[in-house]
């Protein structure tokens, strides 16, 4: 592009120093549109060898750069427009290469890129609407997925990533704004009616547990107060209360015993005491009994708890040790799923 340039500057530089007075003005005239003539030429030359060599691009750029240079040309605009169906083919071609090996993303982002070069092309921006489409269904089915392998937060990172791609989509919004409301309720943040329970308990504290893990917003109970439940695990009293109305599917949590827990009662449980739970904790829906720990002693590995609560409207938390023993127990990332 340079030797056109040079070219057609040096003609017109020749065709500036031709002197002469008034009575030679149309001589002059004529020398200036064989001078512009002999530069539309040189350039038609210049983009003929681009066509040859099929550098479709390098002519879309000239002639984008230099309008009035090959303005009403109509060899240099039958190059130029061929030019154009060429590069779009090729366009294309390549996005179906990418799509085919599923990279959407790369697909989206080239055409973008290609449309730099041809503004407000209406082939290239039908074909880059479908491909917007294909991979925003790709999106949410994925995001969906994750959902319910993941939760709440690895679905909204997948909405969040598409959405660095395809900026304020309506339809990723929406559903971004779906998973939102699905989000899982600390536990930690919900009112507690403890009235009757015995024990003491700390909310949102810090805790490590005995294998060195921390755990962050943990609710932390003390047992040795709840050992008068009758002979029915249904009868077990004294209880650390939610009510969450029906609002939820499940809860979920990880159970474990704090590292400042020392086992000197542990070993002299008798079997009537560990035959009725001692060392437990447990779960209650609407006074039915949903989960009872293994017997957490200070060995105890934590222990992962998944609970179905679909329906109900009270839930409920018991620790017990025995006696007054205040030997305690931790519950850590205690979240509600809806």
């Amino acid at each position: 592009m340079t030797r056109i340039k040079i070219m057609i500057i040096t003609v017109l530089l020749v065709l500036l120093t031709v002197t002469g007075c008034s009575d030679v003005k149309n001589e002059k005239e004529e020398q200036l549109d064989n001078g512009a003539q002999e530069a539309a030429n040189i350039v038609l030359e210049a983009l003929k060898d681009y066509e040859t060599k099929e550098n479709y691009e390098a002519i879309i750029i000239y002639v984008k750069e230099n309008p009035d240079i090959v303005k009403g040309d109509i060899s240099i605009e039958k190059i130029h427009q061929n030019a154009i169906h060429e590069y779009r083919k090729s366009v294309l071609t390549k996005a179906n290469d990418y799509a085919q090996s599923g990279d959407l993303e790369q697909v989206i982002n080239y055409i973008n890129s290609c449309l730099k070069l041809l503004e407000s092309d209406v082939e290239l921006t039908i074909e880059l609407s479908l491909y917007e489409q294909e991979y925003r269904m790709a999106v949410m089915e994925e995001a969906e997925k994750i959902y319910s392998i993941e939760g709440y937060d690895a679905a909204v990172k997948v909405i969040d990533h598409a959405l660095t791609l395809l900026k304020e989509d309506e339809l990723l919004l929406e559903k971004k704004e779906e998973y939102k409301v699905k989000a899982p309720v600390a536990l930690t943040t919900l009112k507690s009616f403890s009235n009757d329970f015995g024990g003491k308990r700390r909310r949102g504290v810090s805790i490590t547990d005995k294998l060195g893990n921390a755990y962050m917003n943990c609710i932390e109970y003390l047992g040795g107060s709840d050992m008068n439940w009758g002979e029915s695990l249904n009868t077990y009293q004294k209880r650390d209360i939610y009510v969450i109305s029906g609002e939820y599917s499940s809860f979920k949590a990880i159970l474990f015993v704090p590292e400042d827990r020392n086992d000197y009662f542990e070993h002299d449980l008798t079997d009537s005491e560990k035959k009725n739970g001692s060392y437990t904790f447990r779960i209650f829906g609407d006074d039915v009994l949903l989960y009872q720990s293994p017997m957490m002693f200070s060995k105890q590995y934590p222990v992962e708890i998944a609970v179905d609560i679909t329906g109900v409207e009270q839930l409920s938390f018991s620790w017990a040790t025995v006696n007054d023993v205040d030997d305690s127990i931790g519950v850590a990332n205690a979240y509600l799923y809806k």
